[in-house]
């Protein structure tokens, strides 16, 4: 099994400040990150783009950042699936690197005991002894997902091109077909009434 740090999200899009966990893990460790993905299920103006599209973004933030390696994809951010898709692939995570806003419940997970059996989770799930998590502190200058979805649909490119990981901001046609779809959502929206209708 090749050990790697893991992060957890949607990622919608992936920013420059989500690009600050994986670094901090290499630092913390000199292990590169493998990025676990949640499937997005339903497209909406929170999360507007497809998992096809975030991995075409994922795809040229691992060719040019060598602290992320691969990414894999998981419905829910629940640490028994984590684990068997992390070792499916070949890899042992070491370290959950995660945002202050969800340190504590991945860590309670990670260090959670099973009241059905009574084991640790990591014993349950095969994760070694030292499997932890590290917390990186967000700060006033954090670049949030959200704020380029705003960008994106103001089409504010150079507010878009501070927010965004380098490599991305090369990448011409990137801003485009994000811009694209985040506009074809805002454009195509369903009314309360509608969305009531489509959920009965």
């Amino acid at each position: 099994m090749k050990q790697v740090n893991i992060c957890v999200g949607r990622f919608q899009p992936f920013t420059k400040g989500h690009l600050r966990m994986p670094e901090a893990g290499m630092k913390e460790n000199g292990l590169g990150c493998v990025i676990c993905m949640v499937k997005n299920k339903k497209q909406d103006s929170r999360h507007p783009f497809t998992d096809d599209i975030i991995q075409k973004e994922m795809n040229i933030i691992i060719e040019n950042e060598k602290s992320i390696i691969d990414t894999i994809y998981i419905t829910s951010a629940d640490i028994k699936q984590i684990s068997e898709e992390c070792h499916n692939k070949g890899y042992e995570p070491k370290l959950w690197i995660t945002g202050s806003d969800r340190y504590q419940s991945y860590n309670s997970m990670i260090n959670g005991i099973s009241k059905k059996t009574g084991k640790s989770y990591k014993e349950m799930y095969s994760l070694d002894d030292d499997f932890s998590c590290l917390e990186v502190n967000r700060t006033d200058e954090d670049i949030s997902a959200t704020k380029v979805r705003n960008a994106l649909k103001n089409d504010n490119k150079s507010i878009y091109d501070k927010m965004m990981p380098e490599c991305v901001v090369n990448n011409d046609d990137m801003y485009n077909i994000l811009k694209n779809m985040i506009t074809s959502i805002k454009e195509g929206m369903l009314s309360l009434k509608e969305y009531i209708n489509e959920r009965i």
